[in-house]
């Protein structure tokens, strides 16, 4: 079965390092099964074919590197670094700080994700950066009124955009530097995954 945490990875060859990126210049629609497999995603169809399975068993965000690599949440807040063509999965680290990680997108090379710090781990509230070195955790800022829970995120017009999912289904624009949300539009349906492509086309 598919669970909707989605990137859209252009490949170029740009890092280095045990496995090597794939040197491809193409855009890839990748996503996470149930069982924690890596699937490559029919942008049309919405068809998921196994590219492997990725050795964790639970995801919660994943999102494309500018350095090749897809980046996922995994486990307990666990970051981890995933090949695109072999499914391998690195841990780079624990995100301490906050009590859950539900969303991730990169942003200006930077790594943003929407996090929960309340005791009960129910509700992203507020975003965060997160190093791809070693997992330690930035704080930026709650959402503030426009956003409860945001469950997806991407890369959007110059900022973020967020799925809020809790007291209403929406689209939230969100200030990378404050982390204040704004409401862009209402939705039909929970969308618990957003990603854009080079031509700032929504997926969900």
């Amino acid at each position: 079965m598919l669970r909707v945490f989605i990137a859209t990875l252009v490949l170029a060859g740009l890092v280095a390092g045990p496995p090597p990126a794939p040197a491809f210049a193409t855009e890839l629609l990748y996503g996470i099964s149930t069982d924690g497999a890596l699937l490559l995603i029919d942008p049309g169809s919405g068809t998921g074919s196994q590219v492997s399975a990725t050795g964790v068993g639970t995801w919660e965000a994943l999102d494309n590197g500018p350095d090749g690599f897809l980046y996922g949440i995994g486990n307990a807040n666990d970051l981890y670094r995933i090949h695109p063509f072999s499914g391998a999965a690195t841990l780079v680290g624990d995100v301490t700080g906050a009590n859950r990680v539900e969303a991730l997108a990169f942003h200006g090379g930077e790594l943003f994700a929407a996090a929960c710090f309340d005791a009960n781990g129910a509700r992203a509230e507020r975003l965060i950066k997160i190093s791809t070195v070693d997992a330690s955790m930035t704080e930026i800022g709650l959402f503030g009124t426009a956003a409860d829970d945001i469950d997806g995120l991407a890369s959007w017009n110059n900022g973020l955009l967020g799925s809020n999912i809790c007291t209403e289904n929406k689209l939230v624009s969100i200030n990378a530097a404050t982390g204040m949300g704004t409401d862009v539009a209402l939705l039909a349906r929970i969308v618990i995954s957003l990603e854009t492509d080079a031509n700032d086309v929504v997926y969900g």
